[in-house]
C-alpha cells in the first residue's frame, strides 16, 4: 500500500517539472508513477491477504464494473486530452481542455479511479484492496487538489476562468447543461 502512495509522489514530480525544471527526463515520472501504482495493485490482488465473503455473482458484477471504470478512467486521461502536449512535451504554456468530459468537471478521472478501486476491492474480496482503495483515493484527491490550486493555474492558460465555471470533481447541473449544449453543436 505504501508503494502505491509513492506513485503519487512520482506524479507530483512530473507535474512540478512542467512549471519549474522543464527537463524531459522528468517526463518519465508519469509512466513510472502509473507503473508503480499498477504493480502495487497487482501485488495486493495476488497477495495472500485477509478476505471476506462476496458471492461469485457479485464478484463478477463488481469485476465488470471495475473494468468499465478503468476504461473510462483511461479515456479521461489518455484520449480526452491531447496526449503529446499533456504527457510528452515541455511547453511553458498550454491551454485548458474544457470540452468533452472536461466540460463536466475539472478532474473527471478522479471519479473513475475512485470507482475502479472500490469495485476492484469488492471483486477481489480482499480487505487490503479495500484499504488501498480508501488510501489511494484519498491520495488521488490530494494530488488533484495540488494540481488544481498550485500547478495548473501556472501551467495552463485560462485555467482560473475554467475553475470559476466548471466544478472540481463532481459535475453539477450547470456543467451537465453546458456539456449537453456543446454536444449538440
Amino acid at each position: 500500500m505504501i508503494l502505491g502512495c509513492l506513485a503519487f509522489v512520482f506524479l507530483v514530480i512530473f507535474d512540478l517539472n512542467k512549471i519549474i525544471l522543464f527537463n524531459k527526463i522528468f517526463n518519465l515520472f508519469f509512466p513510472i508513477g502509473i507503473v508503480v501504482l499498477g504493480i502495487s495493485t497487482v501485488a495486493i490482488l495476488f497477495g495472500d491477504f485477509e478476505s471476506f465473503y462476496v458471492s461469485i455473482y457479485l464478484r463478477w458484477f463488481f469485476g465488470l464494473m471495475s473494468l468499465l471504470s478503468l476504461l473510462l478512467m483511461l479515456y479521461c486521461l489518455f484520449l480526452a486530452l491531447p496526449f503529446a502536449k499533456t504527457y510528452q512535451e515541455l511547453e511553458k504554456e498550454n491551454t485548458v481542455v474544457d470540452t468533452g468530459v472536461y466540460a463536466l468537471c475539472r478532474h473527471p478521472g478522479v471519479i473513475w479511479v475512485f470507482l475502479f478501486y472500490v469495485f476492484l476491492g469488492l471483486a477481489s474480496a480482499k480487505v487490503m484492496m479495500l484499504g488501498a482503495a480508501l488510501v489511494w483515493n484519498a491520495m488521488n484527491v490530494l494530488y488533484v487538489f495540488v494540481q488544481d490550486r498550485f500547478i495548473f493555474p501556472q501551467m495552463l492558460t485560462g485555467y482560473q476562468p475554467y475553475q470559476e465555471r466548471v466544478p472540481f470533481i463532481i459535475p453539477n447541473a450547470d456543467s451537465i447543461r453546458n456539456y449537453l449544449s456543446l454536444r449538440k453543436h
